[in-house]
């Protein structure tokens, strides 16, 4: 943010009980000085660039008329000295280890927030020894607890141990919005695909076998893990 930019912000805190700072940009900005300190926001809102109707859409957002769901694209970084920061880095290189701090990203890809609260059921999920070539689900429970409608974005992650190439120590792979009454309830499944779990060997697109890791979680936060291995190599 630039000094005429924390001006403003600062004024503002002088004379409104409550700060809303919305950003309107796309690029990977340092936003810590909005969640501590004398700049502290009560919310911040990442608006994007949203076109000529866009702000009024925000507009309702901001009275409470509609309910906020989007998921970030990207990870944004703790500080600007932590760039580049991005969440699918392959094992062979450990991601932002340049940076002192060693923190992770002040918010990692997928994180987003809205005015509903959700909980989340892992019903049924892949485990034990599994043959290649066919998608594999997860299926799970989400209720809106929450006194409003809302929407749910679950995302499912997976991360291969072992293969023929280095693998991205996390890569989403599915994901769904739901949307919810207050109080409502919903199964629904996600899914790896079996592409999901190719790598090139040099020659061909082949499934080689090994452990999987997978993750799901919502917000930028992991709520249920696990593991299954692929058997035998499918091409």
């Amino acid at each position: 943010l630039s000094k005429n930019e924390k001006d403003m912000i600062a004024k503002a805190k002088e004379l409104c009980e409550q700060v809303v700072v919305v950003i309107n940009a796309v690029n990977a900005m340092e936003l810590a000085p909005l969640m501590e300190g004398e700049l502290e926001a009560d919310a911040i809102v990442l608006a994007g660039l949203p076109g000529e109707e866009g702000f009024h859409s925000l507009a309702r957002i901001l009275c409470g008329e509609l309910e906020p769901s989007g998921r970030l694209p990207a990870s944004l970084p703790d500080s600007v000295g932590q760039l580049p920061v991005y969440y699918n880095y392959k094992d062979s290189y450990a991601a932002m280890r340049y940076y002192d701090d060693k923190k992770p990203p002040r918010w990692r890809f997928g994180s987003g927030m809205g005015y509903a609260c959700f909980e989340h059921e892992l019903l049924s999920a892949p485990e034990g020894e599994l043959a290649a070539g066919g998608a594999i689900c997860l299926r799970l429970a989400l209720r809106n607890a929450s006194g409003r409608d809302g929407a749910a974005v679950p995302q499912l992650y997976i991360h291969r141990t072992q293969g023929v190439a280095t693998s991205r120590a996390r890569q989403l792979v599915d994901w769904k919005k739901l949307r919810l009454r207050a109080g409502e309830g919903a199964e629904t499944e996600l899914s790896i695909p079996p592409e999901a779990l190719r790598q090139w060997d040099g020659a061909a697109w082949v499934t080689p076998p090994g452990k999987i890791e997978w993750f799901l979680g919502d917000n930028g936060e992991d709520w249920a893990s696990g593991e299954f291995t692929l058997g035998g190599t499918s091409a």
